[in-house]
């Protein structure tokens, strides 16, 4: 079995276990919906449960342990075998089953085919991201080895951030990948938002958030393709949050622009913002920004559909407040799922660093193995990202924006911004001509995105790469919004029919475009020199891919007796392991005497 084709059957393996999880929580008896359309919540839904077991059982064991996978497989078994009796005892009518293609949705399809396939390729390629040298692969080495870690902060900060990324990462790890699954969960997002846009699109009608994510895709694959060795195979958290904030920004457009499945978007918008949350801490404002804008919009419904019945006499329509807010359970399972992440978390924080949301300042709780106040490299890394010849300067006050902004020429991400204002420009000019642009929904579309860049700009560390998602789609959304206002536009206009056709042509051939370029520049099957054979039975599995960086370390032994490995050519330990850092303190201590243990400060 090749390694590519291995990692297109975990792919797949990995999907149909979060379709199966998730369909028994999103479905009912008397819900209107396609097929297609309860497998895409189903995907989301399942995700976010497999992602809070995986964290949950981390707690307690290695996640490359036979209890972890049994543990896993137990919660899909479970909630697959829900998921069929719900299936079974489904209303007849209940699903639309029939597929709509026409050949440029065929073209689509190909496309993403296309790009699904690059990706499988290129996880098995060289990882090139710095801090995945940092850090990155060494928290998920120790995830995978052990249970959460006591202390682990103290041996270096960033090991104690409680981000799901790395735990996710080393769960991959199982099976036939040994320990380099890793190399997969970017690569399994990515290709997971492409799922939900082809299910979007084999249907006949065409939602607004069809058009948000077809935009989105494109948005997201001419970078990550171009450039999927630093931000793909390598397992770093700002990818899938750029994926992820495409997601549910085209299900929260659909739950603003009809009240069809309105609470089904709604709370699927809501549940991938958890799953932000718990690989980018920032995304928190996204996450709270949804909320407030769901209320917000069952207040203006209520407002309107009053307005309504004091003028018909009868029931509201269209945005009307009774129209698929939903039933309770599906709100209730939605603020389960972000309690349990919240306990999950922090729980997890407690253990690693013994702070409650470490990196930050909020909570110490009073353990042994507490971490130093992460404040002290909390502010020099915001003062690095704002001016790193001033850091401590920049760290406070407004004079590094000069600076900061000086850097905007030599950063792709500006003209990437450049080109969606742009286009969102004229996208809305032409809307506004020839359709009802429904402004209103639109700008509240807008909002979690929009509040997130203030809230990146103003405390976080100014680097595009922790706000891909917001300050991209804050073009994608009125791009998408516009394409979808004409092409629902009456059909006197001529545009109107060429606007799906136009959007799908175009969309797939900047894909395949991209996907080839790379193909020939990115691809280098020659690096993959690195063998590991795992034998079950008959099944018999080579796999072949780029080692690692190795690179020279020196061992120190710190006051408390505790040898450590230093990295001597730079900061970056990559693939040594245990006990490499680059920065610790000289008191730092073993609690016990095995690394499960834990560390002292």
């Amino acid at each position: 079995m090749s390694g590519s084709f291995l990692v297109l059957v975990t792919w797949a393996f990995v999907i149909v276990s979060c379709v199966a999880i998730g369909y028994g929580i999103t479905t009912n008896k008397r819900l209107e919906e396609s097929i297609a359309g309860q497998l895409r919540y189903a995907l989301w839904w399942g995700f976010a449960v497999a992602v809070l077991g995986i964290l949950a059982l981390s707690i307690a064991f290695p996640l490359r342990s036979a209890a972890a996978a049994a543990g896993m497989g137990a919660v899909v078994a479970g909630c697959a075998g829900y998921s069929i009796f719900r299936y079974v005892t489904r209303s007849k009518n209940s699903h639309d089953t029939k597929i709509h293609l026409s050949v440029f949705a065929v073209l689509l399809l190909i496309a993403l085919a296309a790009a699904v396939v690059f990706f499988a390729v290129a996880a098995l390629g060289p990882v090139m991201n710095y801090d995945s040298g940092l850090y990155h692969l060494g928290a998920i080495k120790y995830a995978g080895d052990y249970s959460t870690i006591p202390g682990l902060a103290n041996l270096y900060f960033p090991l104690g951030y409680s981000n799901s990324i790395f735990p996710l990462a080393a769960f991959l790890g199982n099976g036939p990948w040994l320990g380099e699954g890793y190399r997969l969960v970017n690569g399994l997002i990515i290709t997971m938002m492409l799922v939900d846009l082809a299910f979007r699109w084999i249907r006949g009608s065409r939602t607004v958030g069809a058009y948000v994510l077809l935009v989105g895709a494109v948005v997201t694959l001419v970078p990550m393709v171009g450039l999927s060795d630093y931000w793909v195979t390598s397992p770093t958290s700002d990818s899938a949050v750029l994926a992820l904030t495409m997601v549910m920004s085209a299900y929260l457009a659909d739950a603003l622009w009809t009240s069809a499945n309105r609470a089904r978007n709604g709370s699927t918008a809501f549940v991938v913002a958890v799953l932000a949350v718990s690989l980018r801490p920032l995304m928190a404002v996204f996450l709270l920004a949804v909320i407030g804008v769901l209320v917000m919009r069952y207040i203006l419904d209520k407002h309107e559909s009053a307005t309504e019945r004091r003028i018909a006499g009868q029931s509201a329509s269209g945005f009307g407040v009774t129209r698929e807010y939903g039933s309770r359970a599906i709100w209730i399972s939605a603020g389960v799922i972000a309690a349990l992440f919240g306990v999950v978390q922090s729980v997890r924080d407690f253990i690693m660093s013994g702070w409650l949301q470490f990196p930050l300042s909020i909570h110490a709780f009073d353990v042994a193995w507490l971490a130093p106040d992460p404040v002290w490299n909390r502010t020099p890394t915001l003062g690095a990202a704002r001016d790193p010849l001033h850091l401590w300067e920049a760290a406070v006050g407004w004079g590094w924006i000069p600076v900061w902004a000086s850097r905007l020429p030599s950063q792709w991400e500006t003209y990437v911004i450049l080109a969606l204002v742009v286009a969102s420009v004229i996208s809305i000019i032409v809307a506004i001509k020839v359709a009802s642009l429904n402004a209103k929904s639109l700008l509240l579309a807008m909002m979690p995105a929009l509040l997130t860049c203030a809230a990146w700009f103003l405390a976080s560390p100014p680097s595009f790469r922790f706000v891909w998602g917001p300050i991209f789609s804050l073009g994608v959304i009125p791009i998408a919004w516009s394409l979808f206002a004409v092409a629902k536009a009456n059909k006197v206009h001529l545009i109107s029919a060429f606007v799906a056709p136009f959007a799908l042509v175009l969309s797939s051939t900047v894909i395949l475009a991209v996907v080839a370029y790379a193909g020939v520049t990115r691809i280098h099957p020659g690096l993959n020199t690195q063998q590991h054979s795992w034998a079950v039975g008959p099944i018999d599995v080579s796999v072949y891919f780029a080692p690692v960086v190795d690179v020279p370390t020196k061992s120190k032994t710190l006051a408390s007796g505790l040898i450590v490995q230093i990295p001597t050519t730079s900061d970056q330990c990559w693939n040594v392991y245990p006990l490499c850092t680059a920065q610790l303190s000289p008191t730092v201590a073993m609690r016990g005497e095995s690394l499960q243990d834990g560390f002292l400060p």
